[in-house]
């Protein structure tokens, strides 16, 4: 009889959101805000309280039925994460967002078109890993600057914490507090090596090193990219320079081989 009942219950909830007239089903309306373009194009706007990012919701907005973007929000319009926009010829404009100092701070920026990106446009890294990622093994990082903010850009660099990764938070909240280690540019590094091999294109847009972990499992590649352009400023021809800064935080697995 107890199975019985339980099985009438549950039928009567699908047969009250089937109709519309469940509660999970006007939650489900409350959530969606319909509008019109300038020419009377009807929109839609839905947004999912998202059980990953506690207080957002992932707003996705509809024109004329097509998906145009979507992104995680607050009530008061701060953005965290990937924001992707649906742009003609099936390219995405991909914009990712961090929370810096209690703001909206872009951080990369790119567009794909199926699987390829697309380097007309962003300003993004790509991290590449060579060796075994294992405990107490050293392995090589290079973090290249793909696709660079300004192309007339005079050097990058790497601030990696001097201390451990973890004393730098995941929100880079305390980034003006850490000490930091510097690692320039495979051409800028000073280390002697193959000159046709340091005027390379991509030898400018390259930081290599070598690194490791104590710890199996979980580990992060992080620190600040510091994208640098020297200039000449005011009236006396003073030195200076305008610095674009893009924060790694890359997640590593690293296998626990049993050393100790």
């Amino acid at each position: 009889m107890k199975q019985l009942l339980v099985l009438i219950c549950f039928l009567c909830f699908l047969s009250c959101s089937k109709n519309g007239k469940g509660k999970m089903n006007i939650e489900i309306k409350d959530s969606i805000r319909y509008s019109e373009t300038n020419d009377g194009i009807p929109t839609k706007t839905i947004y999912y309280p998202s059980k990953q990012k506690d207080s957002f919701k992932l707003r996705s907005y509809f024109i004329d039925d097509k998906l145009v973007d979507s992104m995680y929000i607050t009530d008061n319009g701060f953005i965290l994460g990937n924001t992707i926009t649906f742009d003609v010829d099936e390219i995405k404009k991909i914009h990712e967002y961090l929370n810096i100092y209690g703001e909206n701070f872009l951080n990369q920026f790119w567009c794909i078109k199926g699987k390829d990106t697309l380097d007309t446009y962003g300003n993004y890294f790509n991290i590449n890993l060579d060796g075994s990622i294992e405990k107490n093994k050293y392995f090589q990082v290079e973090i290249l600057l793909r696709k660079s903010y300004r192309e007339n850009f005079s050097k990058i660099f790497f601030l990696t914490p001097k201390e451990h990764y973890s004393v730098l938070n995941s929100d880079f909240s305390n980034h003006k507090e850490i000490v930091f280690d510097t690692i320039r540019s495979v051409v800028n590094d000073g280390i002697i090596d193959n000159e046709t091999y340091k005027e390379n294109y991509w030898s400018k847009r390259s930081i290599v090193y070598k690194t490791g972990f104590a710890k199996g499992g979980k580990n992060y590649i992080r620190g600040i990219l510091v994208e640098r352009k020297d200039t000449i400023w005011g009236d006396n021809n003073e030195f200076k320079f305008i610095d674009r800064y893009l924060f790694v935080n890359e997640e590593i697995n690293v296998l626990d081989n049993g050393l100790k």
